[in-house]
């Protein structure tokens, strides 16, 4: 039956459900992240690499979902895309803590958020997911 192989089916399946809602949430905060860039930018002249990074994590979690959708639950594919968005979640905290004085700036709430999602998602994938 062709109903019953639906590709979105696996958006809402036990565990990887869990890694498309973060990837999902990762994706939104991002967005959140690029309008307060883009906000900041017209007032203050914010610094280019934020954008840079958030626009390259946005592409990793894409990728990452993308993945999860077309049922790929491989334990490298995930644990590669999670170490690389955790890697940028570091570069946009440091580069947000350097270019506002500010240290609690939504932004850099925004940062640590996303961060703290992707090594959930980490950790999910190391735990849920196999070769």
């Amino acid at each position: 039956m062709p109903g019953d192989n639906k590709f979105y089916k696996y958006l809402v399946v036990y565990p990887f459900n869990v890694l498309s809602i973060s990837k999902i949430t990762v994706i939104m905060l991002l967005i959140l992240s690029l309008y307060g860039w883009d906000v900041k930018q017209r007032t203050s002249g914010s610094n280019f690499l934020l954008a840079i990074y958030d626009i390259l994590a946005i592409g990793v979690a894409s990728i990452s979902l993308w993945f999860i959708v077309q049922k790929f639950y491989w334990l490298k594919v995930e644990s590669v895309f999670n170490i690389i968005g955790i890697l940028l979640s570091l570069a946009s905290i440091s580069t947000s803590f350097v270019t506002t004085l500010e240290p609690a700036s939504m932004q850099s709430l925004t940062h640590i958020l996303t961060l703290s999602i992707w090594i959930f998602s980490a950790f999910w994938a190391w735990r849920e997911t196999y070769n």
